[in-house]
């Protein structure tokens, strides 16, 4: 992807955080309750990410037990290098399913395109889904970083729904 692509998807991605666009609460507190999101999802990714470095048979078993890392509606999620679903704090029939396929709302394949950019590093990675909780189509945010053995963790918020929930 161009860096000027990346550059500009990290901006809007950010401006749906901070509640450029979105709901009718305040600023403040739509940007307050977004960041403070944001910030959980992150955190929740690199717990993950430590664990499933350190010992990745383990990390599963602990990630199960701790419920940290399914919190409502933020919840984490670990794919395999090729883009299988191995772990879902949320919903345990997605495992197995082929997230490499997954369209957005417009029929686009932000799957793949959520495998492919991934890094270590972590990226933000911006796709319009269905929200099962508001019955519509919203952003969804989804903070993803690649484990040294190739495994996928990420955790993800619909802008919208986190806005509204600032009220």
């Amino acid at each position: 992807m161009p860096k000027r692509f990346n550059s500009l998807l990290m901006l809007f991605a950010l401006g749906l955080l901070v509640g450029w666009i979105g709901g009718g609460a305040s600023a403040r507190d739509t940007s307050h309750a977004n960041l403070q999101l944001a910030s959980r999802a992150i955190a929740i990714v690199d717990k993950a990410h430590r664990l499933i470095n350190q010992d990745d048979l383990m990390a599963f078993e602990e990630m199960d037990r701790d419920p940290t890392f399914h919190q409502g509606g933020l919840y984490l999620f670990v794919l395999s290098a090729d883009g299988e679903n191995i772990y879902h704090a949320a919903d345990r029939t997605q495992i197995g399913e082929d997230f490499s396929r997954k369209l957005d709302a417009k029929q686009r394949p932000y799957g793949q395109q959520l495998i492919r950019d991934v890094s270590s590093r972590g990226v933000w990675h911006a796709y319009q889904s269905n929200n099962t909780a508001s019955g519509h189509d919203e952003w969804k945010l989804t903070y993803a970083r690649q484990t040294r053995q190739g495994h996928i963790v990420a955790s993800g918020i619909y802008a919208g729904t986190y806005a509204s929930r600032a009220r």
